[in-house]
């Protein structure tokens, strides 16, 4: 299963669509996308066509919400699956 970022910039700020499988290697790069396309713009990472998130796709995906990322059309498992982790204290 492969991972593709695909970007658009526009008024609401800059959106990253997920699709594919989000693990550590879709971090990376969803890493360097952050770094380097947000310049004060509000992000949003839109998980509509998203298959699998492993565990650190999970955490990734906490942090980047905490950091004050909107998360778009998260699926339910990967939601909860944050909350629990939260609530163990997995994804600080």
């Amino acid at each position: 299963m492969t991972f593709r970022i695909e970007t658009l910039k526009d008024q609401e700020g800059v959106t990253f669509s997920l699709s594919g499988q989000f693990d550590t290697q879709g971090f990376s790069e969803l890493q360097r996308l952050l770094e380097h396309s947000a310049n004060g713009h509000p992000i949003i990472i839109d998980l509509r066509d998203i298959q699998l998130v492993d565990r650190y796709g999970v955490a990734t995906l906490a942090a980047c919400e905490k950091a004050g990322i909107e998360l778009r059309n998260c699926p339910v498992y990967v939601r909860d699956w944050m909350s629990k982790e939260s609530q163990n204290g997995r994804t600080n």
